[in-house]
Formats: structure tokens, C-alpha cells, sequence
């Protein structure tokens, strides 16, 4: 039997409050961003309005939770991010010539460079989806990565 959007986001949020009473909160939001994507196309095909109803409030509830959690994490820990960053790719050019870097953008060492601090958000910012990534121009990931180290 198939299990439905809604049911699937259900799954979703009892993961999300489950990681966040054990105060995963990294885990608690990507479960909760999980489960609001699911939540959002089950609103979408639900005709009852009433169930759409009840659907539009966990949605305002469980994105209240996650804005709050991305927040503090945000707040919490920028600088460990840019540490943990640096220590899974102490191959990538330091952070003071990583804004120095003029490289022309065909080169295979831009390239290479772009792989790896793709790699490098991917771990450091768990929902960072990877086709949306390597779509990123290498301007945007080095700005990214030059609002870490600012941030920290």
C-alpha cells in the first residue's frame, strides 16, 4: 500500500520533533524542510478544504519551528562551519587567498577548486541540495564562503 503525501509528511515532522527533543537540531531541520516540501504538494492535490485547512496550520507550525531552528543554528556555530570547512578540504586555498584567487573560469584548477568547495557547502550545509550547487557560479561559492569567515 502507498503511503500518501500527507502520511509521508507526518513521518517527516515526527522524525523532526523526535531529533529535536534530543536536541539534533541540524537533523530536526532537515527533517522538518523534508517534511514541509512533502506537506506543500499534499495541499496542493487536497480538495477538502477542511483537511486543507488543518494541512495550512501544521505548515505555519512546523515552518515557525524550522525558522527558529535555522536561526539559532545560524547564530550558534557560524565559525564552526568555516573550521569544519577548512579541516575537510585542507586542499582548498586559505580563506585570505580565496578572494585573491583571478583565475581565468575554464582552467582546470578553477575547476577542481569548484568541485571541492561544492563538496565542502554540501557537508557544511546538509540541506544544500547538490544539483543546486553545482549549478552555483564560483563567484556565489566564494561569496558564500567569504560570509562564513566574516560571520565567525
Amino acid at each position: 500500500m502507498a503511503i500518501n503525501s500527507r502520511e509521508r509528511a507526518v513521518q517527516y515532522f515526527k522524525l523532526a520533533i523526535e531529533h529535536d527533543e534530543r536536541e539534533r537540531y541540524e537533523e530536526a531541520l532537515d527533517s522538518y524542510l523534508q517534511g514541509l516540501h512533502v506537506l506543500h504538494a499534499a495541499i496542493k492535490n487536497e480538495n477538502d478544504q477542511s483537511r486543507k485547512g488543518e494541512m495550512n496550520e501544521w505548515m505555519k507550525t512546523y515552518l515557525s519551528r524550522a525558522e527558529k531552528l535555522k536561526e539559532w543554528l545560524n547564530k550558534k556555530s557560524p565559525k564552526k562551519e568555516v573550521e569544519v570547512l577548512v579541516e575537510a578540504h585542507s586542499s582548498l586555498p586559505s580563506l585570505s587567498d580565496l578572494y585573491s584567487l583571478r583565475l581565468s573560469s575554464g582552467s582546470a584548477t578553477v575547476t577542481n577548486f569548484r568541485g571541492k568547495a561544492i563538496d565542502a557547502l554540501i557537508k557544511v550545509r546538509s540541506w544544500v541540495q547538490q544539483e543546486r550547487a553545482k549549478a552555483m557560479p564560483i563567484s556565489d561559492v566564494c561569496l558564500l564562503l567569504r560570509y562564513l569567515h566574516l560571520s565567525g
